[in-house]
């Protein structure tokens, strides 16, 4: 489609209250804020462009496939995420946009393909049948289990949103685990410094890094929104929204393991082979 919309449409919805949601809290050793550096510039591997791909309500699955393309090392198919989360929430696939837990959900269950493992027949699909995952073929979805990630937190912690976010993502640094954040957009999209409440609309984007003056977001609307579609969001703005859309990280940790440590409150510091040796040293006592 060429004809791009002025502003970006709303694609994120708001998050509801789910108590078996995994909280990162108390799980994490986490880092004096005098630790952190004053710039972490995290670079993408790609810029995603929802709008001129017809793909108006898809932020949540750009954001979401951008964000671990620096660890898969490889440009992801970012439709199929939407339509797998759509899948996976029991949604209609016409329904508009998704949660940040429909993000997760999707990458914990199907996945994102690679690019290069897309027939281009299917690159080619209108925006309403990439909506659905019917419409990809099992091959497809067998590759994106490649990049199907183990499990997902949402970020809180000892400090405000802002300063968990920056040492949650520092802490994962050599895991190379980034953020999925939403906001209200309101600004323009050609706009590189993002403050204040300006009216606008729901919008996923995620986090790589931050400057000294504010987070380092990737956006998806190309390489023209911000400089080369990396904004700088400001400590308020951040802040302001975090509770109404959530903050997402994956971690590198199969489910029934991240849920023995969120259950019984021990922090994965402590790997499964530490846990592994302390039960084996109970069976003597």
């Amino acid at each position: 489609m060429n004809d791009k919309p002025k502003k970006i449409l709303d694609g994120l919805k708001e998050l509801t209250k789910d108590e078996n949601d995994f909280q990162l809290g108390t799980l994490i050793k986490w880092p004096k804020l005098s630790e952190l550096p004053l710039e972490y510039l995290v670079e993408p591997l790609s810029i995603k462009d929802q709008i001129a791909d017809g793909n108006y309500d898809f932020c949540g699955s750009c954001a979401g496939a951008g964000m671990i393309e620096p660890k898969e090392e490889a440009e992801l198919f970012y439709p199929f995420l939407f339509a797998a989360a759509k899948y996976e929430s029991g949604q209609d696939p016409d329904s508009f946009g998704l949660n940040m837990r429909d993000i997760g959900k999707g990458l914990t269950k199907w996945g994102v393909p690679e690019i290069k493992d897309v027939p281009d027949w299917v690159k080619n699909l209108s925006p309403e049948k990439r909506r659905r995952l019917c419409n990809y073929p099992d091959l497809v979805k067998e590759l994106a289990l490649k990049h199907k990630a183990q499990s997902y937190f949402f970020i809180n912690g000892p400090y405000d949103h802002y300063d968990n976010a920056r040492a949650a993502e520092w802490y994962f640094r050599k895991e190379k685990q980034h953020i999925l954040i939403g906001i209200i957009f309101g600004w323009l999209l050609t706009d590189f410094y993002l403050g204040g409440a300006p009216s606008g609309t729901g919008h996923a984007m995620w986090q790589a890094g931050w400057f000294s003056n504010g987070l380092r977001v990737i956006n998806s609307a190309g390489k023209e929104a911000g400089k080369s579609g990396i904004h700088c969001l400001s400590r308020e703005t951040f802040n302001k929204y975090a509770e109404k859309y959530g903050n997402l990280m994956i971690v590198d940790m199969p489910r029934e393991e991240a849920e023995y440590y969120y259950k019984n409150k021990k922090r994965i510091d402590q790997n499964w082979l530490g846990r592994l040796f302390q039960s084996f040293i109970s069976l003597f006592k």
